[in-house]
C-alpha cells in the first residue's frame, strides 16, 4: 500500500476515535485528492478492502449468515477458501482451518459489540462460534470485508476483542455498560430473525449511539 494511504488509514482512525465518522463519499474525496491519479474503480476497490466494515456493516451478517447456512447443510463455505492469519504460500494452513470447519459442532451465529483493535473504540459485529474436536469453544469470522479468515480459541478471540467488560474494565470504561451486547443465536433462531428482518442483512439490536455517525 502507497504511504498515502496509511495516511488515510490514520485520519480515518482519528476521526473514529473522535467518534465523527466517515461516509463513504467523504473517504471517496479523500482518496481522491491523496492519490489524484487512480481511476474510480481502483478507489472503490481500495475503500472496500480498506474501509468496508465502515461503509457497509451488513457485510459481517451476510458472509457469517450464508457461512453458517452452508456448514448446516453439509457444505464446506465456499468464502473461506483464504487462509487465515499466515503467509498465502502455506496451503497447510487452508487445510487446518478447513478441517476445524468440517469438525466442528455446535455452531452458533453471534451478534454484538467488540473493541475495534485499530482505535480501541467498541463497534458492532457478527461471527460464530463452535465446539471443536477437542471439546474447545472457537470464535469463527468469515467477513468478506477482510484479507483473512479468522479462527481463535474463544479465550484468544475476547481477549483481541476486549470483551466482556468486567474482565477488561479498561477498555470500556469510556462507555455505558449498555453499549456492551452479546446476542447468540442457533441456526434455527437466526433463519426466524432474519425472516423477521425481511430478510435484510442488519443488527439485531439497536446499534449503540457510538456508531450512529460510522454508516452515514
Amino acid at each position: 500500500m502507497d504511504k498515502p494511504w496509511k495516511k488515510a488509514r490514520q485520519e480515518e482512525l482519528e476521526a473514529l476515535a473522535g467518534k465523527d465518522g466517515l461516509s463513504k463519499d467523504q473517504i471517496m474525496e479523500l482518496c481522491r485528492l491523496l492519490q489524484p491519479d487512480w481511476s474510480d474503480e481502483q478507489i472503490e476497490d481500495h475503500i472496500r478492502k480498506e474501509f468496508g466494515y465502515l461503509i457497509n456493516p451488513g457485510i459481517c451478517i451476510k458472509s457469517n449468515y450464508k457461512a453458517l447456512s452452508y456448514i448446516q447443510n453439509g457444505k464446506y463455505p465456499y468464502s473461506a477458501n483464504i487462509p487465515i492469519n499466515t503467509n498465502p504460500k502455506l496451503e497447510d494452513e487452508l487445510k487446518v482451518f478447513a478441517k476445524h470447519v468440517i469438525l466442528a459442532t455446535d455452531w452458533k451465529l453471534l451478534q454484538g459489540t467488540l473493541i475495534h483493535r485499530a482505535n480501541n473504540t467498541p463497534f458492532s459485529h457478527c461471527w460464530l462460534e463452535a465446539t471443536m474436536a477437542d471439546g474447545e469453544r472457537s470464535a469463527f469470522d468469515f467477513t468478506d470485508a477482510e484479507e483473512e479468515r479468522h479462527c481463535f480459541h474463544i479465550d484468544t478471540w475476547n481477549e483481541a476483542c476486549q470483551v466482556p467488560p468486567q474482565k477488561y474494565p479498561e477498555a470500556w470504561e469510556a462507555f455505558k455498560d449498555a453499549d456492551y451486547v452479546r446476542r447468540e443465536y442457533t441456526w434455527e433462531r437466526a433463519q426466524r430473525k432474519h425472516k423477521q428482518h425481511k430478510g435484510k442483512f442488519e443488527f439485531w439490536f439497536s446499534v449503540p449511539p457510538f456508531e450512529s455517525k460510522m454508516f452515514d
